[in-house]
């Protein structure tokens, strides 16, 4: 009999499953629940769900940017098959090429050994990636502090500074026109103005962090390239999944930018504008501006 413990000693695979669902959940939650006390309570339901697909899709969209910057690291979706096809041995007794004026015969042993990888690293190491791994996430952070606090310095948030600690992984819609017009002081709609520009700030500087987490991605193709290009040199043919290997990274880098530049953030705007036009508290008096 499988007792629910066993489950999870027995099968890491669901263990790790239901352990992303509850921190998926956690941080929504969080997040909605912190929009909710900065409304005192005052949170209709519309404005819940808009905000759970807002919160949402920030949170794939960051964890889809993370795993594409552990992607080349860890080898995920065998973006290595470059080095680890490479790494096969080659006949010893299959001719490569023959000299014409001496007639000295190369093996095809001796011509792959000048190319052949030694390890999956060889694809994908060295210093330099070193030094990526290790400059990035911090790099990020500060950036990412230094960038919120210029945007609420920017805007005159009578708030506390320790809030830009909730925008790591969404855009902050808990500031909002409200905030604007009750303690700043604007009107209704010079507050929405100010709203608005602020939030777009959020998205760009999100969208931005994103895209430099595919910085070990592009890397890695940059290296393909030069794989590529040295058996294209030998007259060595891709394999077919050598071929998929290097059109998927393409498709992973290519809809990073169409994701991280186009798509989320057109869709946290869209959601943004539906939260404080029917799911705001005070949206009716929005409305009427």
């Amino acid at each position: 009999m499988q007792t629910v413990g066993n489950i999870f000693l027995d099968d890491s695979k669901a263990f790790v499953c239901v352990s992303f669902v509850l921190s998926f959940v956690s941080i929504i939650k969080g997040h909605i629940s912190f929009v909710d006390a900065r409304k005192k309570g005052h949170l209709p339901l519309v404005g819940t769900v808009i905000l759970l697909a807002y919160f949402g899709l920030g949170t794939i969209a960051r964890l889809f940017a993370t795993i594409r910057f552990f992607t080349p690291l860890l080898g995920l979706f065998n973006v290595l098959k470059l080095a680890e096809t490479g790494m096969m041995p080659a006949s010893a007794h299959t001719v490569y090429d023959v000299n014409a004026t001496t007639n000295e015969v190369t093996s095809l042993a001796e011509a792959w050994g000048e190319i052949r990888a030694s390890s999956l690293s060889d694809l994908f190491s060295g210093s330099a990636v070193n030094y990526l791994y290790l400059s990035i996430p911090p790099i990020l952070i500060l950036f990412h502090l230094l960038a919120m606090l210029t945007i609420w310095k920017c805007f005159t948030i009578k708030s506390g500074y320790w809030e830009v600690l909730y925008t790591f992984v969404c855009p902050p819609l808990f500031v909002d026109w409200e905030q604007f017009h009750n303690h700043n002081g604007l009107s209704v709609k010079g507050a929405w103005i100010k709203s608005k520009f602020m939030l777009a700030s959020g998205i760009a500087v999100s969208a931005l962090e994103n895209l430099a987490l595919c910085t070990p991605l592009a890397m890695l193709r940059y290296n393909m390239s030069l794989r590529v290009a040295a058996l294209e040199d030998m007259l060595f043919v891709l394999l077919p999944q050598e071929r998929y290997s290097v059109q998927f990274v393409n498709a992973l880098l290519a809809g990073a930018g169409a994701t991280f530049l186009l798509a989320l953030p057109a869709a946290q705007l869209l959601l943004s504008l539906l939260y404080f036009k029917h799911g705001h508290a005070w949206s009716k008096l929005l409305k009427i501006e």
